[in-house]
């Protein structure tokens, strides 16, 4: 059997190993599609890999061609020691050219320093070793090791109750401004004339009224304004349960039938003991119907929105 040597093409030039040529081109690349061995798979580990390029050429300086059976090692020294990951597998040798994608846990590229040793069948592994360059190391990124993140390497480390925030082109810490007292809940009934209905919500924000502004100039070149058209604002509804009472309205005003209701919206305390603020449209039906998601985003509600001719407010 003829005796093999590896050739990679390198950035740096040539070396030369008891006497034969070992000239080492490496091409590594992120994350590339390759096949992943069984046991890989179920020990859960991270998986990403690295492309490795070279040319093999026998003892007389022949190219290689056809199959070869080659095993790749990582090492977290130059020479001795354990190897810490690999693999064994038929490379496929083409004009004495090869490429692989070596699958490699992510964890591995943890910062250490790594060497590449590459062996060709039953053959001594070649020597040196291949020191890997930083590129392979960014597979790491892939995860963040649990504590990793400290406040000081965000910046500057900040005391108790302080946040890191950015003035101009600097970062420095502050006083936080939290409000850390619960959430106001607004709770709310709703009436509307003639219909019994299911659990509903209120669009709250849409409860209002303005008044518009008539602007003129009088005889004199003096600016008036007086207050002109009332203007009221939409109020939208969304029932948690089918409404068929609110479906069945919207149909008669389809078609054409213009039944208009009057709707009492009571909003409570925070206890839920007293009425704080009352709001009493009038004249009103409902003139449009849309589908909104649920705030968990698993079911499909109906939002009907209704106009209404006056609206007033009361505070007990």
């Amino acid at each position: 059997m003829n005796r093999k040597t590896i050739i990679l093409l390198v950035f740096v030039g040539t070396l030369v190993l008891v006497g034969l040529p070992l000239v080492f081109v490496r091409a590594w690349s992120g994350p590339a599609g390759s096949s992943v061995p069984a046991s890989v798979e179920q020990a859960g580990m991270a998986l990403d890999s690295i492309s490795y390029q070279g040319r093999l050429l026998d003892s007389d300086g022949h190219p290689v061609n056809g199959s070869r059976e080659m095993t790749f090692r990582l090492y977290t020294q130059a020479a001795g020691g354990t190897a810490i990951w690999s693999d064994m597998f038929p490379v496929q040798v083409d004009g004495g050219l090869f490429s692989v994608s070596l699958v490699v846990p992510s964890e591995i590229f943890d910062g250490r320093e790594l060497w590449l040793g590459v062996r060709v069948g039953g053959e001594a592994e070649m020597a040196p070793r291949q020191y890997l360059q930083p590129v392979p190391y960014a597979l790491h990124a892939a995860s963040v090791a649990d504590g990793a993140v400290t406040a000081g390497k965000i910046g500057e480390p900040c005391a108790e109750g302080q946040v890191l925030a950015r003035v101009g082109e600097v970062w420095s810490c502050t006083d936080a401004e939290l409000d850390l007292s619960p959430p106001q809940r607004v709770t709310h009934t709703i009436q509307i004339q003639g219909l019994s209905l299911v659990p509903i919500q209120v669009d709250l924000l849409s409860l209002g009224m303005s008044t518009e502004v008539d602007v003129f100039v009088d005889g004199a070149g003096n600016i008036i304004k007086l207050p002109g058209t009332d203007h009221y604002a939409d109020l939208a509804v969304v029932c948690l349960e089918p409404c068929g009472s609110l479906n069945d309205w919207y149909e008669e005003i389809r078609s054409g039938t213009t039944t208009r209701r009057a709707i009492t919206v009571d909003l409570w305390s925070d206890d839920s003991s007293t009425v704080e603020q009352t709001w009493l449209l009038s004249d009103c039906w409902p003139h449009q119907l849309e589908t909104v998601l649920s705030a968990d985003g698993r079911d499909l509600l109906a939002k009907f929105t209704f106009a209404c001719d006056e609206i007033e407010w009361e505070i007990p």
